[in-house]
């Protein structure tokens, strides 16, 4: 009779504690991803099209930086001078737009908090950007995009 029980006893802690392991390792991330909040880039009205990045909500999701995520994106073309505005639905608390070189070092760097607008360069050429958003209590995300002065 005990060998019963403690087979049964051992049956019903595997099966919720597995419950358990799925329900908060699946379900929570991806309830967690979809409240990033993804911005909208544009310049005289289009649209340019951002790529997630890395993000940190109830868990870490790491993936390669803004130069690898748009090696493969065509460039929006846009005229020297043209103003970007970044915009988002959930208005995160510290909004940071960097410019990077081809190796992927920061050139410059602008916090859009306030502005959300910027001027893009003067000096025709392709231009990755780096656009890195924190909300309370979301998380954090980088974007990329690309742009192509004429």
């Amino acid at each position: 009779m005990k060998k019963w029980f403690f087979i049964v006893l051992a049956v019903t802690v595997v099966i919720v504690g597995a419950f358990a392991f799925f329900k908060n390792g699946g379900e929570d991330r991806i309830t967690a991803e979809r409240e990033i909040p993804t911005p909208k880039v544009t310049v005289g009205g289009k649209e340019i099209p951002t790529v997630l990045g890395s993000r940190v909500t109830d868990a870490i999701y790491d993936t390669a930086g803004a130069l690898d995520l748009m090696k493969n994106q065509e460039p929006t073309a846009v005229i020297s001078g043209a103003e970007i505005s970044v915009a988002f639905d959930v208005v995160p608390g510290t909004l940071v737009l960097q410019r990077l070189d081809t190796e992927g070092n920061v050139v410059s760097e602008e916090n859009l908090k306030q502005l959300k607008v910027f001027v893009v360069p003067s000096e025709k050429g392709v231009y990755v950007y780096n656009l890195n958003a924190w909300w309370k209590p979301i998380g954090s995300a980088n974007f990329a995009f690309k742009i192509k002065v004429d």
